[in-house]
């Protein structure tokens, strides 16, 4: 579960504005790069509050809101050097309708909205959300075409995804502390280097496609990464294709379906191992909650992915941690590791001392 860090409860002693505020504040306009339209659907007195912190060409804004409410993002006329991206991540569950794509995106996950497409979003209750702010070309650096992102939800029952979540929210935290020049421009990296890995891929058949795509299997694989009965055959029975073909979906990705399997449960392990609410968990315990069931597999597994086994890897230092690098772990998975490490044990230290 992630922690959220601005609510509506706590939020008006740090920033807080009226909803008319809210629509009609230039900075906060700016710092989005649309025009805000409030729906009279929130509650007689309701108030919503915000703070915007920009770094670079980036920006970073928590908002909150004590009532329902409907809110449309107005696109704004702009050339691709103005044009923005916006990662946004609820504390509840909210309804986008975006460039003609609806979805539902639930608490903790990230999704994509584009200042150069109208938006809505409508919540049920009160609510908070955290969001980025990316200039389109910045994007552009990490995915060639930024605006497919838009309706793709980073469920956080995926390693990846979950790790999206905790660099958001990693990035806020530099911006209250007043680093994110430093701390959160190198976790704004890290991000979008995960973001990278986490998009769908170009679709190189059509025909391949026509069923069933990679992106879709991949959901249900991630909706269903803790189940230990999950293997190539229950994908296939679940969405009603064969085993042949999952394979050939996915090696036009260059990957293996049962690979994709264990390593998405590795991942997951991975950060666990590292997260210090998983302190009073066992190794074993870490790995069964992620679908193995056996313990022994499990370290082998985690040893050849990654090149040393779980319990030196939970153990070692930071300096440790950069020599896993040259063995398995991606450079943008590594400094989000280690950005996040060095975030949570830091912050846990600050919580001892009060």
């Amino acid at each position: 579960m992630v922690r959220f860090p601005v609510w509506p409860t706590t939020a008006e002693s740090r920033f807080s504005h009226s909803i008319d505020a809210w629509t009609h504040d230039p900075d906060l306009q700016r710092s989005f790069g649309t025009r805000f339209r409030i729906r009279p659907t929130y509650t007689l007195g309701a108030r919503m509050f915000y703070k915007a912190v920009a770094f670079g060409d980036l920006a970073i804004t928590a908002t909150a809101a004590t009532s329902p409410l409907i809110h449309d993002c107005l696109a704004g006329l702009c050339d691709d050097n103005e044009r923005r991206m916006f990662l946004l991540m609820p504390n509840q569950q909210r309804s986008v309708d975006s460039a003609g794509k609806r979805f539902v995106q639930q608490a903790g996950e990230c999704a994509f909205t584009d200042s150069a497409v109208d938006h809505a979003a409508a919540y049920k209750s009160a609510h908070a959300a955290i969001c980025l702010s990316i200039p389109f070309g910045t994007l552009r650096h990490y995915l060639p075409e930024p605006e497919r992102l838009v309706g793709i939800r980073f469920a956080n029952n995926g390693a990846l995804s979950r790790l999206a979540s905790m660099l958001l929210l990693s990035i806020w935290s530099s911006a209250e502390e007043g680093t994110a020049a430093s701390d959160g421009l190198r976790a704004t990296h890290a991000l979008l280097g995960v973001v990278a890995r986490c998009a769908p891929a170009g679709v190189a058949d059509d025909a391949v496609c026509a069923r069933v795509s990679c992106a879709q299997v991949k959901q249900l694989i991630n909706a269903e990464i803790r189940n230990p009965a999950l293997c190539v055959q229950f994908v296939a029975e679940r969405i009603g294709v064969t085993t042949r073909y999952l394979q050939l979906l996915f090696s036009a990705e260059g990957e293996c379906v049962s690979h994709y399997i264990k390593r998405e449960r590795l991942l997951g392990c991975l950060l666990d191992l590292r997260d210090l609410d998983f302190d009073n968990q066992s190794i074993t315990e870490i790995a069964f909650s992620w679908g193995f069931n056996s313990a022994a597999h499990f370290s082998s597994s985690f040893k050849r992915e990654f090149g040393l086994n779980p319990r030196d890897y939970r153990s070692c230092d930071l300096a440790e941690l950069a020599a896993l690098q040259p063995i398995g772990v991606e450079d943008s998975l590594l400094q989000a590791l280690i950005l996040l490490d060095r975030t949570g044990r830091s912050q846990r230290v600050a919580a001892r001392a009060h």
